[in-house]
């Protein structure tokens, strides 16, 4: 290892360089900004300049040697220069802005003189101040000056003037201009100087002084020019002022503007004057235009309406001027304006020929200028000249003279109502009659031009608004509403009362008229406002604490006193459903329950705590009262048959009612006062009635006496909703009505009379009575006894108290609201009687109306839940809301509550049961025993409220046990084979192997997609294993805590180079295993590099040289295996060598099995071949077939076999078949005929049969077996449909030969498997009826089908003219074929087979291996062999180069394989006599001469001369390669493409020991399979092989001259040739399946599958077994066994470019991968309904582990439904994929088609935004609250108990607490005062920890998904999925930092002692030699130590070594100053 000595590497910083300071080399100081490093000891000069240019002593010619050198550059900065400062060389100041460096050190004085002494650092431009002299200024400042800025170019010292310095010879140069400016000297002056460039203000405009110069009076132009041009306002104008140009002045209304200067110069709105213009129009509103008014001295004797003239004075009037009105006294106002004004004139006013003179008058017309607007009327009038005292104009209509008043808005005034004697101007508005005017010509008004119809023809109004028909509200309390408006007489109709009828036809206004007393105003439906009676209409009942029940009507003014009272009154007055309120006034009301709150009536109180409804408690007058109404119950039936027969009864004293009896009535006629007698409208009832009644009575008593008396007999209710069909009895009931009061008064008196010395409650009384009257008329009216006990219950509750029963019961759209209520109390379950949680045994206060029963519709929810909205209940030992759909047998059970606080000490807040809704917001509970209950299927739904003290808080138990829950089962084949990475390497990193998770089953085909990093992958699937490991699964065994087991170990590393490295790898030099015993036995995988894909298991270890020694995982020999076996293993391992060490999973070889059976005679065999065939069958009816016929799509199940002759089943019939028909069982198989269907009901079916019955099973599934369709035919008889079948393979293909008759879309014909050559049900088909003719037949019209055909056929070639053919391989039937010849080869392709001979020009050709016929050949020739592949058929010839091939068997083409021109070979040397097909290419051999032939497309080849080293006389193809045998002695090679071979080191007889020489070779199911025979004689020897590779010796049955096989269901079959008995074996044998084990931290995450091998067996699962040394928790597996699952594809191209961990593999195909589900996704079939999101789903087998109960199923919750479609099971059910909680896991085992059940009626409380608090703390008492929190008193709360589930029942719950922890049901919770996150493991899989899996956590926003925590230290995986550990990261850098890397980068090396490498240099290099560059300045700092190797410790200081100059070049950049 090198070393760093750094003891010289040091700097000492000492600070500010002090003179006489004694200073060592590498001291640092500091000088004037820059830093200095001392190179020689010495002792501070005087001046540290002395020491930096110190001269070598005794030097001649001086030499140089400074005591200092720089270090870093620098300089001082020393604040603004000031005087007397000594500056040294380097200082930096500020002087006028600028930055100057001391370029000569001086003591400082004046800047300016010493200017030179300074050289400029940074220039600045500056301003300093205003110019002054005697100032010194340095270039930069900049002064201002008269306006203008200049900058100072040199130093000086300033004159007197700035003039002076810019224009003297002796300052020139010292100032430029820097910014020409201007100074503002404010308005012109005369008498002040202004200088160039003052700006002055004159007028509007601002002027620039030209020329220096003192102003005279006015401003001089000629010095002067405008720099801005402005203007100024100076108000109106004035002949007497001056204006300048700009001025604005206002004249006449107008603006103008003065172009010149002026003076008396008038302007004019024409522009006529020379020094003014028109700037705009003015315009000023001063308000409503007013006529002249006239002022005189009295106004005496004149009229409105005179003509007024001048007869003497000055001014006239103009013609015609009238006096318009009398304003006063003294002044009136004129119509025209006078011609001259008046100056104390007289006036004279005529009118009629009467006049009247005033004198001394005046006039004051109004004067207006130019611009004024004015309102006139409605208009608003523009003057356009001055109009003033000048009266020319004296016309009235002077406003519509254009030249004095313009128009600018028409508009509206409104002048009030119209009179007489007015000036109305135009657009005055006036109301006349009803109507609105807009006048349109200004005139003085009169009764002759008013407005409308005057008569007068005088239009001066215009209608605006016209009135309606009078609505004049007529009398006191009239309202004025809308409706009709016109009131008609209808053609003189008239009422009786005379009044006339109107027919209303047009709506406007019209009067309501007041109403009387006790009417309420109401609108109707039509929105027509009307009164009506308040007793008899009103939708409001009101309940006052003062108010009287029974004799009060219930309205505002007469409330009832009680809502019980108010209930049965809205019962008995409206329609159910009627919208009615009973409103509860303010008040506390103790009320007798329960209280029937009839539908669509809600309650209302006042408000939440003003009003307060009670149970009531025992109440006091009817303790001791039950004798006494035992009596008059007694009076009462025995008067009660005459009441009800309309006899009159002698009433008791006292009783002033009138009895109504049955009597004629007298009626006399009003008009002729005669008199008649009608018969009686009594309803007379019956005997039987007055019988029924006092059975009614009896049923009172004995209901009182059993509750409050502890009698025997509970009368049990009985009712009904149907109106009594005897009329006699009903009467019963309304002659009860009729003599309500009579009877109520009677029975009073009667106690009075009997009792005179007991005061009873005469209200009490009456109620009493009419309690129990109404409840008889309503059971004698509908029949029952419900009525009466409900009055029986009303008066126990009375006597006993009402707080153990329910106080409201609710019926459909019902509410209770904005109450306080309380009194119920109970207790919790008596002592004894155990309950988990306790119920109480209080009353509830809202509950279901039981009514009379179930069936009792009056009382279901229908319509609208209940809904209880703004209560406070309290009470004890009771419930607040009890929701029990037992009660109901319809409807929609259901209540909901928004508000609703519940106080129950030890009650329910909410209890849902029998599989009732409550649908609950903000519905608080506090103390309860429990505070939600959901019971027996009920559902709560509840949001934003609490469940806070008390005991449990929400319950959820039990089931529905009424539902009847689906049966389905799990579904586990929605999946495709799934391949979890794709193994790559090698030099071109090309895909090697798929490693599967499963490789899936039952395919036929399939593809893959590649993607990832590489290109260019190709693969076919060909190879379909039977018999193959599809999966390993990983399990949970005995004491592991979880699936996968723990401790075992992975390990990877780089392999130090070996040179043999055949069985022997040297692992990293790091690689920590110690011992042997840690890896022995374990596999080891080369993953990269150098051998990658070479594998096996280790031997052996050695630690001191990390060599590890390996077998073979094949065979257990020493070496390597090799993932794609035969692959040539590599010699040695180098540094690119990559290993993994993981688990060893081996399984065991299938089991070898050869059995032999006998034919009829014997032949030799060619060949043989199994495949499938296409067979035809006609004549195929759908009578006797099965038809599934359950309506429901549930299979029909055997319920009970009641004899032999009679049987039960479930299902139902929507309508009966026709009889007889079949049946059949499909466990027994037993079959009946049904004669008669003698029940079918909605569950049930009950047939009669002939015979056979007791031949069936209980719960096995029945065909029903129809003669024909479920359709109806209407002129004939039913017709069985009969079909054509053709069968192509496994395919089925339908078409009907006769349609039959008497189908219905929808049927279902089964045609059994066993008529279409196959087995049932396996090869069953089902044919479904899609569509029907619409005729009288019903005939099929379209259908589909459904169904698998069987699969394959046994067909074997003789060398003469016959075939052999067999369904199972043993039995063989012979046929001809179709011409003799010498028969080579025999090919199954395509549904048919094609036979070749020698010597022909033809093939046989057949469909089913059966019938053959012939097919011509393009030519003759010794045709050899055949081979199906790609879609085609292709033959090759001894004695030809030319191909045949074909696409069908029939139509054949050929090629040709090209001669080896080359070599000179004639074609007739190569002789092919063997092809075969595989990786896209055909490949056929050459038995003369070794050469091979390829070709992609069957027609074009490519010839490969000798390309193998023997004489191949067979080939074969599978696994990925070609397989050549010689026919000499079983010499063996094999190829991956044909081309390029390896010869197998032993042959055949090699292995078996004698001279064997193979006959033929075949490839299936991962085997190939060769016979032959012992030197030409028989033998029982064969040889099958993996790989091609290895072979292994099999015995056959028996020694024969074996020459044909094949392998087909799931056998191989081989025939021996002249032999008969034991001709045919039958083997089974398969390939052993390759497992690798993933391991992640610990545990094994998945068993992926490399090799599935085959031929294992369901029956003899293997066992796997896994090999790692170091596992601490064992983990459990299991093989699952399956038929056609996917080998490894055909590597057509293995690609370039991937790698493991970005390739992507996607399988598609016709198989499927049966995942057992484990996690939260389940996929079931058999789904009849879909259900909802929340259903209860129970897998067979997969129990409860917390249940008490055994065998308890556990219970999963569907979160998410996702219907996927049709299963494809012809039973019309779904596919439906869940999203499930809790997850499954592994040991929850669920295979394909367990029984899975479907629940949805089960207990649910589902809680949303929920608090809990404190529950568990108790009841009021023992919480104490608020005691419970004081003082830090402890309290005791449960948590556990605040969910509780039991018996399938579940809370759903997001809640908080008043701490703010948050909680998602059991699954995950946030604690907020510690911030723990709590996830539950069951739910999560966390499973103890023992193992985190990571698949779906997620980091930051990016989406990074973290799968695992690795502890590789290699970073192989190259993953953003994988966290390392620190371990891993610590093992990776010591690799890297021991051997190296191609990057390094470390942003901090810290450490005593830095070892690099291991050479003994010491050094640091680079592995490509290049400089190392270390760019910035490294600082090494403190101490180390060091070993002189004989103990002698010493502690230096860290330092560099070496000279200066090279710390110097370490350091810092070489510039000019260290040169």
């Amino acid at each position: 290892m090198a070393e760093f000595k750094l003891e010289r590497f040091k700097y000492d910083w000492k600070g500010d360089w002090t003179t006489g300071t004694a200073y060592r080399r590498d001291d640092v100081i500091r000088v004037n900004g820059k830093s200095y490093v001392c190179v020689i000891t010495h002792v501070a000069s005087a001046t540290f300049a002395a020491d930096l240019t110190a001269i070598l002593p005794g030097s001649v010619p001086p030499q140089a040697q400074p005591k200092w050198v720089v270090m870093t550059n620098g300089q001082s900065f020393q604040g603004d220069w000031t005087t007397a400062v000594a500056y040294n060389f380097g200082d930096i100041i500020n002087y006028n802005g600028s930055l100057w460096t001391c370029i000569d050190p001086h003591t400082s004085d004046n800047f300016a003189t010493q200017f030179d002494k300074w050289e400029l650092f940074a220039q600045s431009q500056g301003f300093v101040s205003e110019w002054a002299s005697a100032t010194t200024y340095a270039p930069g400042a900049i002064v201002k000056y008269n306006g203008i800025a200049y900058k100072c170019v040199s130093a000086h010292i300033s004159e007197d003037t700035l003039e002076a310095a810019l224009g003297g010879d002796d300052s020139s140069g010292s100032w430029v201009v820097f910014h020409e400016g201007q100074e503002v000297r404010d308005s012109f002056s005369s008498g002040v100087e202004y200088r160039l460039n003052d700006l002055v203000k004159d007028g509007g405009s601002i002027y620039r002084c030209t020329e220096t110069h003192t102003s005279g009076q006015r401003i001089d132009i000629t010095k002067f020019v405008i720099e801005v041009f402005g203007t100024q306002y100076e108000g109106t104008w004035n002949a007497a002022i001056n204006y300048n140009i700009g001025d604005v002045v206002r004249h006449l209304g107008f603006m103008y503007y003065a172009i010149n200067d002026n003076n008396s110069s008038v302007p004019y709105s024409d522009n006529q004057s020379e020094n003014w213009i028109l700037l705009s129009r003015n315009y000023s509103f001063v308000g409503t235009w007013s006529p002249t008014t006239v002022t005189v001295n009295s106004t005496t004797g004149l009229l409105k309406g005179m003509v007024v003239s001048i007869p003497t004075g000055v001014g006239q009037f103009a013609e015609n001027t009238k006096i318009t009105s009398i304003i006063n006294s003294s002044q009136f106002t004129i119509s025209k304006n006078p011609i001259i004004a008046l100056g104390g004139a007289s006036v004279t006013g005529t009118i009629d020929d009467q006049s009247v003179t005033v004198t001394t008058a005046t006039s004051n017309a109004t004067a207006y200028r130019t611009g004024d607007i004015v309102l006139r009327g409605g208009y608003l009038y523009l003057a356009l000249r001055d109009i003033s005292g000048s009266f020319d104009d004296g016309s009235t209509l002077d406003y519509i003279d254009p030249t004095i008043w313009e128009l600018v808005v028409p508009g509206k005034s409104f002048k009030g109502t119209w009179n007489a004697n007015n000036l109305y101007s135009i657009g005055s508005v006036v109301v006349f009659k009803g109507s609105a005017y807009t006048c349109n010509f200004e005139h003085e008004s009169d009764f002759r031009n008013f407005p409308g119809d005057n008569g007068n023809g005088i239009e001066y109004w215009d209608i605006l608004i016209e009135a309606g028909q009078p609505a004049a509200l007529e009398a006191k309390g009239d309202i004025l509403t809308f409706g009709p408006n016109r009131q008609i007489d209808s053609a003189g109709n008239t009422e009786e009362d005379g009044s006339t009828v109107f027919d209303d036809s047009s709506l406007g206004d019209t009067r309501l008229g007041i109403g009387t007393t006790d009417q309420i105003l109401s609108v109707s439906p039509d929105l027509e406002t009307y009164w009506r009676d308040i007793v008899e209409d009103a939708d409001v009942v009101f309940v006052t604490p003062n108010g009287i029940d029974g004799e009060n009507t219930g309205t505002y003014e007469s409330p009832f006193k009680t809502i019980r009272y108010a209930a049965e009154y809205v019962e008995d007055t409206y329609a159910a459903l009627s919208p009615v309120i009973i409103k509860v006034s303010t008040g506390k009301y103790n009320e007798i329950g329960p209280i029937i709150v009839p539908a669509g009536c809600a309650i209302n109180g006042d408000e939440l705590r003003s009003t307060t409804v009670l149970a009531s408690p025992a109440i006091a007058d009817y303790q001791n009262d039950y004798a006494y109404v035992v009596d008059y119950l007694t009076y009462f039936t025995s008067i009660v048959q005459d009441i009800i027969l309309g006899n009159a009864i002698s009433p008791q004293t006292g009783n002033t009612e009138t009895q109504i009896i049955s009597q004629d009535i007298i009626v006399i006629d009003e008009l002729t006062g005669e008199q008649r007698t009608e018969p009686s409208t009594y309803p007379v009832s019956s005997l039987g009635g007055a019988e029924q009644i006092a059975n009614l009575v009896t049923d009172f008593k004995n209901f009182i006496d059993f509750n409050i008396l502890s009698g025997s007999n509970n009368p049990t209710p009985t009712g009904s909703n149907i109106e009594n069909a005897n009329q006699t009895i009903a009467n019963a009931g309304l002659g009860l009505k009729l003599n309500r009061k009579f009877l109520q008064q009677e029975l009073l008196s009667y106690l009075e009379n009997e009792y005179p010395a007991i005061t009873f409650g005469q209200r009490r009384v009456i109620n009493d009575v009419w309690s129990l009257l109404r409840g008889i008329i309503r059971d004698v009216t509908y029949s029952g006894n419900y009525g009466t006990l409900v009055a029986a219950k009303r008066y126990a509750s009375a006597v006993n108290g009402s707080q153990t029963t329910n106080l409201f019961f609710m019926r459909d759209t019902t509410g209770l609201r904005d109450m306080t209520t309380g009194g119920l109390q109970g207790i919790l379950n008596p002592p004894g009687v155990f309950e988990l949680y306790q119920k109480p045994t209080g009353g509830a206060l809202v509950s279901l109306d039981p009514g009379w029963g179930p069936t009792d519709e009056r009382t279901w929810i229908k319509s609208r839940s209940p809904y209880i909205q703004g209560v406070t209940n309290t009470g004890t030992g009771c419930t607040g809301m009890k929701v029990d759909g037992a009660l109901h047998a319809g409807g929609n059970k259901s209540m909901t509550a928004n508000d609703f606080t519940q106080v129950l000490s030890d009650g329910i807040g909410a209890w849902v049961t029998n599989n009732a809704r409550a649908e609950l917001v903000s519905v608080f509970t506090y103390y309860c025993q429990i505070g939600y209950f959901a019971e027996d299927g009920g559902v709560i739904r509840a949001a934003n409220g609490n469940n806070s003290y008390g005991r449990y808080g929400s319950i959820a138990d039990g089931i529905d046990d009424t539902e009847v829950p689906q049966v389905v089962a799990a579904f586990n084949r929605n999946n495709q084979a799934i391949v979890s990475e794709a193994f790559a390497g090698g030099a071109s990193d090309e895909l090697m192997v798929f490693e599967y998770s499963t490789t899936g089953q039952e395919y036929t085909t399939a593809t893959a997609t590649v993607t990832g990093a590489g290109a260019n992958a190709s693969v076919e699937y060909t190879d379909f294993r039977d018999g193959g490991i599809f999966e390993g699964r990983l399990v949970t065994g005995d004491g592991s805590s979880a699936a996968g087991g723990t401790g075992y170990l992975r390990r990877q590393g780089n392999a130090q180079e070996i040179a043999d490295a055949s069985v022997t790898i040297k692992l990293s030099a790091n690689d920590i295993t110690q011992f042997e015993s840690e890896i022995l036995g374990m596999r080891i995988i080369v993953t990269d590099g150098l051998g990658v894909g070479q594998y096996g298991y280790i031997d052996g270890f050695t630690f001191a040289s990390k060599e590890a020694t390996v077998r073979k995982d094949s065979d257990d020999t020493a070496g390597w295996d090799h993932l794609i076996p035969g692959t040539p293993l590599v010699a040695t391992f180098d540094l690119t060598t990559r290993y993994r060490i993981e688990p060893r999973i081996t399984v065991p070889a299938p089991s070898y099995l050869a059995t032999s059976s006998s034919l009829f005679t014997n032949r030799s065999y060619v060949d043989m071949a199994f495949g499938n065939i296409t067979e035809s069958y006609t004549g195929v009816t759908g009578g006797g077939n099965v038809i599934w016929r359950d309506d429901d799509q549930i299979r029909v199940t055997v319920n009970s076999l009641i004899s032999d002759i009679a049987i039960q089943f479930n299902g139902d019939f929507s309508a009966n078949p026709n009889v007889p028909f079949d049946i059949k069982g499909r466990i027994s198989g037993a079959t009946a005929t049904v004669t008669a269907i003698s029940a079918n009901t909605d569950t049930l079916i009950e047939v009669d049969v002939e015979s056979g019955g007791s031949g069936f099973q209980v719960d096995e599934e029945i065909d029903l077996v129809l003669t024909s369709g479920t359709g109806d035919t209407f002129d004939g008889a039913a017709i069985n449909a009969v079909f054509s079948v053709l069968r192509t393979g496994t395919t089925y293909s339908v078409s009907t030969t006769n349609p039959g008759a008497g189908y219905t879309a929808g049927d279902k014909i089964t045609i059994l498997g066993t008529a279409l050559g196959g087995t049932t049900p396996e090869n069953d088909l089902t044919i479904t009826v899609g569509t029907v003719s619409d005729d009288s037949t019903s005939s099929i019209l379209s259908l589909s089908s459904s169904g698998i055909g069987r699969v394959g056929r046994f067909v074997s070639l003789t060398n003469a003219e016959k075939a052999r053919w067999s369904d199972n391989g043993t039995d063989w039937y012979e046929v001809d074929l179709p011409f003799v010849g010498t028969m080579t080869s025999l090919t199954a392709g395509n549904n048919r087979f094609i036979a070749t001979a020698s010597g022909e020009s033809k093939v046989a050709s057949s469909l089913t291996g059966i019938t053959w016929s012939e097919v011509a050949l393009p030519l003759e020739a010794n045709w050899a062999d055949s081979v199906y592949g790609n879609g085609k058929f292709v033959l090759v010839a001894t004695d030809t180069d030319v191909v045949a091939s074909s696409t069908d068997g029939v139509t054949w083409v050929t090629g040709s394989i090209p001669n080896d021109t080359d070599g000179g070979v004639d074609s007739t040397t190569s002789i092919w006599t063997n092809v075969t097909y595989g990786k896209g290419k055909y490949v056929a051999v050459s038995v003369s001469d070794g050469a091979t032939a390829t070709s992609t497309d069957g027609t074009t080849w490519t010839r490969h001369d000798s390309a193998i080293s023997f004489l191949p006389a067979y080939i074969a193809y599978g696994n990925n390669r070609f397989v050549a045998v010689a026919a000499a002695d079983g010499e063996s090679a094999y190829s991956f493409d044909g081309i390029t071979w390896y010869t197998n080191s032993d042959t055949l007889s090699d292995i078996s020991s004698v001279s064997f020489g193979p006959t033929n070779i075949k490839y299936d199911n991962g085997i190939f399979f060769v016979v032959g025979k012992d030197s030409g004689a028989a033998t029982s020897i064969a040889f099958t092989s993996q790989d091609g590779v290895a072979w292994t010796q099999q015995a056959l049955p028996a020694s024969k001259l074996w020459s044909a096989l094949t392998f087909g269901n799931t056998k191989w079959v081989i025939k021996a040739s002249a032999a008969s008995t034991d001709a045919v074996a039958v083997v089974a044998v398969g390939a052993r399946a390759l497992l690798r084990a993933e391991v992640g931290v610990g545990s094994i995450s998945e068993l992926r599958v490399i090799n599935p091998g085959s031929g294992y067996s369901v029956d003899t699962v293997p066992l796997i077994t896994v090999t790692d040394p170091n596992f601490i928790t064992e983990v459990a597996t299991e093989c699952r066994i399956g038929s056609k699952v996917l080998a490894q594809p055909d590597f057509i191209d293995r690609g370039a470019g991937y790698r493991r961990t970005t390739s992507t593999i996607t399988i598609t195909g016709d198989g499927f991968a049966d995942i057992i589900p484990v996690g939260n996704k389940l996929t079931i079939s058999g789904v009849t309904n879909i259900p909802g999101p929340g259903v209860q789903i129970k897998i067979a087998g997969v129990f409860d582990r917390n249940a008490i109960e055994p065998n308890t199923l556990a219970i999963f919750a569907g979160v998410t439904v996702k219907d996927l479609g049709d299963d494809g099971t012809g039973n019309e059910t779904k596919l439906v994929e869940f999203q499930i909680s809790p997850r499954t896991a592994v040991e929850n085992v669920v295979p394909h088609n367990t029984q899975i059940t479907l629940q949805e009626r089960y207990s649910q409380c589902r809680i949303s935004g929920h608090d809990f608090l404190d529950i568990g703390t108790g009841n009021f008492t023992q919480t104490n609250y608020p005691a419970v929190y004081a003082g830090g008193a402890f309290f005791s709360a449960s948590p556990e108990n605040e969910v509780y589930e039991n018996n399938s029942g579940r809370v759903y719950y997001v809640s908080t607490d008043q701490d703010g922890n948050f909680r998602t049901g059991e699954l995950f919770s946030v604690q907020q005062a510690t911030g723990i996150v709590t996830i539950s493991a069951e739910f999560f899989d966390l499973d103890g920890l023992s193992e985190l899996a990571l698949g779906g956590v997620r980091l930051g926003g990016s989406g990074t998904v973290v799968s695992e925590f690795s502890t590789d230290g290699t970073f192989s995986a190259d993953s953003n999925n994988v966290i390392p550990t620190q371990k891993a990261i610590a093992t990776f850098l010591q690799n890297r930092l021991s051997v190296g890397g191609s990057e390094l980068e470390v942003n901090k090396l810290q450490a005593g002692r830095v070892l690099l490498g291991g050479t003994p240099e010491n050094e640091i290099n680079t592995s490509t030699g290049q400089y190392v560059i270390i760019p910035s300045d490294v600082v090494f700092a403190g101490t180390f130590e060091s070993d002189d190797g004989e103990g002698n410790i010493t502690t230096s200081q860290t330092a560099v070594s070496g000279t200066i100059v090279s710390q110097i070049l370490l350091l810092k950049t070489i510039d000019d100053s260290m040169q």
